[in-house]
C-alpha cells in the first residue's frame, strides 16, 4: 500500500493488473523519485506510508515494528494501520484488469510457465494441453481480489486505474489530486513499466486457454471486476474468440 499525506490518497495494490507501475508512478508524489526493484517500508513523519515490495518480508529492517507495511496489503489492515479518520478522508486508489487477461497472467506467474512454451504447443497443434494446464490453475487459484477493494464489506475505491488506460487514468488521478503539472508531466513521461512479457505480442489468444468451465468459473468468481472495471463479460467461448480488451 501506499498512503500519501500531503496529497490525503491511498493506494490498495492488486495483483497482476499492472499495478507495479502504478505504485512506482504514485511513489514519486512521497518520494519525488522513481524506485527501481525492491522496495522497503517506510513510515515518515507526516505519517505517509510506502509498502515492502520484495520476495522476503524478513529481510525488511522495519520487520515487526509499526512502521512496516506490505505492498498487496489489504484494506482492512490499512484502515487499522492508518486509524478510521485518515482512512476515511484519503482518495482510494487501485488497478483492476480485463479479468480472463489477469487470470491468464496469474497463471503463467504463479505456475511460472513460460510464453515460450506455450507459443511452441499451440504451433504444434497442443491447444489441450494449453486449456488441461490452465484449468488446473482455475480450480485452485481463487484469488478474488476483494480485499483490495472493499473494507468491512463495503466497495470503497474511489478511482480505478485500468490496465487497459493505464495511462490516462493516471493522469485523470493525478488532475483530481491537483498534482503541479511539472510533476505530473515528469512521471508520464517517464511512466515505469515493470514485469511486461511477450504474451501481448504473440499468437495466444483468450480462447486458447479457456474452457466453457473455466469461463464460467471465471465469470463468477470475477464478477465484481467486470462490473467495478466496466469489461465485457462473455457467455461463450465463441464470444471469447472475438472479445476484445474493452
Amino acid at each position: 500500500m501506499l498512503y500519501s499525506a500531503k496529497y490525503n490518497f491511498i493506494y490498495s495494490k492488486s495483483r497482476k493488473t499492472a499495478s507495479t507501475s502504478v505504485e512506482a508512478a504514485l511513489e514519486y508524489l512521497i518520494t519525488n523519485d522513481f524506485t527501481q526493484g525492491p522496495t522497503n517500508s517506510k513510515l515518515y513523519p507526516d505519517g505517509s506510508r510506502i509498502g515492502y515490495r520484495g520476495n522476503t518480508k524478513e529481510k525488511d529492517p522495519n520487520f515487526n515494528t509499526s512502521a512496516f507495511s506490505l505492498n498487496h496489503q489489504g484494506l482492512k489492515k490499512s484502515k487499522a494501520m492508518l486509524g478510521d479518520e485518515k482512512f476515511n478522508a484519503a482518495f482510494k486508489i487501485s488497478s483492476i484488469r480485463n479479468p480472463y487477461d489477469r487470470t491468464i497472467s496469474g497463471f503463467h506467474y504463479s505456475n511460472k510457465h513460460k510464453i515460450s512454451e506455450f507459443i511452441a504447443l499451440k504451433q504444434n497443434k497442443r491447444i489441450d494441453e494449453i486449456k488441461n494446464r490452465f484449468a488446473s490453475h482455475v480450480r485452485n487459484n481463487k484469488y478474488h481480489g476483494k480485499m483490495h477493494f472493499y473494507c468491512d464489506s463495503e466497495m470503497v475505491i474511489d478511482k480505478f486505474v485500468r490496465m487497459e488506460s493505464i495511462i490516462n487514468d493516471v493522469e485523470e488521478i493525478f488532475d483530481y489530486l491537483k498534482v503541479p503539472k511539472e510533476k505530473s508531466q515528469i512521471i508520464l513521461s517517464r511512466f515505469p513499466e515493470f514485469k511486461k512479457t511477450e504474451r501481448a505480442n504473440s499468437p495466444l489468444v483468450f480462447s486458447d486457454y479457456y474452457t466453457e468451465e473455466t469461463l464460467d468459473i471465471i465469470n463468477k468468481r470475477m464478477s465484481n471486476w467486470f462490473d467495478l472495471g466496466n469489461y465485457v463479460r462473455c457467455k461463450s467461448i465463441e464470444e471469447l474468440s472475438e472479445c476484445s480488451l474493452k
